[in-house]
């Protein structure tokens, strides 16, 4: 089991990751619709492999978690933060493909 410092560290960084990736989102998000679907045609499927993977490294952080405040608020914000961009990514890109896991 690693350190309660090394895992809080891990959730922020996690957590600096996905609110950077849905600021972006959010701004794709709001294009016109022929531009944001011309967006997601040429770089969906690349988003859609870059959230699976960001999926599985916050799970293996998340497995790590210990029961202290801090951590599980940070957890709680990551797990959130997720949960609302992985919204906003199947808005834009995954119209034809298929759902993202939770």
């Amino acid at each position: 089991m690693r350190n309660a410092t090394d895992v809080q560290f891990d959730l922020f960084i996690k957590l600096r990751e996905i609110k950077q990736a849905a600021a972006v989102l959010e701004q794709i998000g709001s294009l016109p619709t022929k531009q944001r679907e011309a967006w997601a045609k040429e770089y969906g499927e690349m988003v859609h492999d870059a959230f699976e993977g960001f999926i599985d490294d916050s799970n293996s952080v998340l497995r790590d978690v210990s029961f202290d405040p801090s951590t599980m608020k940070l957890s709680q914000d990551l797990i959130l933060s997720l949960r609302d961009t992985l919204a906003t990514v199947q808005h834009i890109v995954a119209v034809d493909k298929k759902p993202l896991r939770s």
